[in-house]
């Protein structure tokens, strides 16, 4: 599993780059090529860029969730409808939202803009955004599902390639052909364009893809719902921060005026900075821990949580670190250089800076809960960062102490959203012992069991070790005779057929569970070698010693492809 993450890890940080840095460029090439009221402007219409970006994780981590834990429960079919049901979803959407954009411009760009100065800039950029809402939702919907396919580099040279793309096009319309905000959202949508031809070829020329268009039947219309609810969390944290956007620039702008409109916006792009780092780590574990819930495998939810929440605290220490000592290189970044911006940006800076720690901590439980199907909790902590802390703190500070008071509500909202969110999660333990171990909200088990473990290599050696192993095991919790025989011959059958299947020099990590309960011994083997389904790999003479036998010996074989990994459910009634 550290592999696992460690393989996503850097590919998933490129997407979620590549989602928010045409933004964060945006306003620094905006602000250099057309000013400092267009790059005001920019801040201003990012509500737009919000909705979308929360229909495109409404299908896309939703999808991603879903997918995850039905691949985890080693329902395949239900895992293909999810897929085509989502991908339908997110067109349709799509297409709708372009037509509604077009035609309530106006009025959306009054919401928006009370200023009549920055009005047309604000109106250009939604509406080039609008324009391309087609392939600002779908494109990166699916960077989400073919990184739950297995293809986690695929996934992120889709967004590497449409960033590149995106910067070239800003210095074209904006520097060559002089538009104005439009430009740059012509440039984002230019390269979601290209990101588009990309995934075409996913859907229609890749073969080892594992999530197909299938025909719906009546009852995967039941599916809309989990859908819709799986990545609920996200889609409100998005719609949240389209409302606080709206709200914070209102206050911001009355108490502070212009100046401190212009610090307030460098202190956006830092969080949007910092979110590649956060969204990376928490986008990397989201699906891994989704699959390892539907297996019901909690201590690899545990290894995944605390390397995401190793990741995220260093990539917020070092973030704070250079704001803390270079404040004045961050607003010259965004040409806020005037004495007078600059004497009240430094300290708002660095107070803000702060928040970071909290926001990432906030951010991680958020998507942990969400994952784990605790929709609840996660929308509380949603909620709570939101609006209901943020907002009212950020209204008497800002009035009260200027852009500095601003940023410290922000301080205050992370440090108290996650200090509830915990306290939240450890009453419900309380409550409900019976059901849940730990703050965690782990899930007991419905019925007694115990759990062997192992990681390994697949060679002849260890292939025979983990047979008796798992015999011992059996044996230290009362299942003697042919059911621990049967379950050491069939760990070390598995462990030598994935051996065979991947011949060569480079053999894949497996990780191997023995769970055995009051009716069954369970076995769950994982492993990143290539992709085999023993459900319709043909048996040879070299098979018929490892594979044969785990189908003549186990009373159930299930299997799914999910995240690269092969995942095999082997078992066997206690007899």
């Amino acid at each position: 599993l550290g592999k696992k993450f460690n393989e996503y890890l850097f590919p998933t940080i490129i997407s979620s780059m590549s989602i928010l840095l045409a933004s964060f460029v945006d306003g620094i090439i905006v602000s250099a090529l057309v000013g400092d009221d267009a790059f005001s402007a920019i801040n201003l219409a990012e509500p737009v860029v919000l909705f979308m970006q929360a229909l495109f994780f409404l299908f896309g981590i939703g999808g991603a969730i879903s997918i995850s834990i039905a691949k985890g429960q080693r329902d395949n079919r239900k895992a293909i409808a999810l897929f085509t049901l989502s991908f339908a979803a997110s067109v349709l959407v799509s297409v709708i939202v372009t037509i509604l954009g077009i035609l309530l411009i106006d009025p959306i760009t009054s919401v928006l803009c009370s200023n009549a100065a920055l009005y047309d800039y604000v109106k250009h950029y939604a509406l080039f955004n609008i324009f391309g809402s087609v392939f600002m939702i779908v494109v990166p919907y699916l960077v989400f599902i073919i990184r739950v396919d297995g293809m986690p580099k695929f996934s992120a040279n889709i967004l590497l390639v449409s960033n590149a793309v995106n910067l070239l096009m800003d210095l074209v319309y904006m520097g060559v052909f002089k538009m104005d905000t439009s430009g740059a959202a012509l440039a984002t949508v230019t390269g979601y364009v290209v990101g588009f031809i990309m995934e075409l070829y996913y859907l229609i020329f890749f073969k080892k893809r594992t999530l197909k268009f299938v025909a719906v039947k009546g009852k995967d219309f039941g599916y809309l719902g989990e859908l819709s609810t799986s990545g609920i969390a996200s889609v409100v944290n998005t719609i949240l921060l389209f409302v606080k956007a709206i709200l914070l620039n209102r206050i911001v702008l009355g108490a502070t005026g212009a100046d401190g409109m212009a610090v307030f916006s460098v202190c956006n792009f830092t969080v949007t900075f910092i979110s590649m780092f956060v969204s990376g780590g928490s986008d990397t574990m989201t699906p891994i821990v989704s699959l390892l819930y539907g297996e019901r495998d909690y201590k690899g939810i545990d290894i995944v949580l605390r390397k995401t929440f190793l990741f995220v605290s260093a990539a917020c220490a070092v973030i704070i670190a250079f704001i803390l000592l270079f404040p004045n290189l961050l607003l010259a970044m965004f040409s806020v250089t005037s004495a007078e911006r600059v004497a009240m940006g430094i300290p708002a800076v660095r107070i803000f800076s702060l928040s970071l720690i909290g926001m990432g901590v906030c951010y991680v439980t958020m998507n942990y809960l969400q994952a784990t199907k605790q929709k609840a909790i996660s929308v509380i902590t949603t909620f709570l960062r939101g609006i209901v802390i943020t907002v009212p703190l950020a209204y008497f500070l800002s009035y009260s102490f200027g852009i500095s008071g601003t940023s410290w509500a922000f301080v205050f909202s992370e440090a108290l959203t996650a200090a509830i969110t915990f306290l939240v999660c450890f009453i419900v333990y309380r409550v409900k012992k019976d059901k849940y171990t730990g703050i965690l909200l782990h899930e007991r088990q419905t019925e007694h069991s115990v759990l062997f473990d192992a990681s390994l290599r697949p060679n002849e050696e260890q292939a025979a070790g983990i047979a008796d192993m798992i015999i011992a095991f059996c044996g230290e919790n009362g299942v003697t005779g042919k059911s621990a025989d049967y379950a050491g011959i069939l760990a070390e059958e598995t462990v030598e057929h994935i051996r065979l299947f991947n011949g060569g020099e480079k053999q894949p990590r497996i990780d191997l569970i023995c769970r055995i309960t009051d009716a069954e011994i369970i076995l769950s083997v994982r492993d990143d070698g290539e992709a085999f389904d023993p459900a319709t790999v043909e048996d040879t003479e070299e098979e018929f010693t490892n594979l044969k036998m785990i189908k003549t010996l186990a009373d159930k074989v299930s299997y799914t492809r999910a995240l690269g990994l092969n995942n095999m459910l082997i078992k066997i009634g206690r007899k």
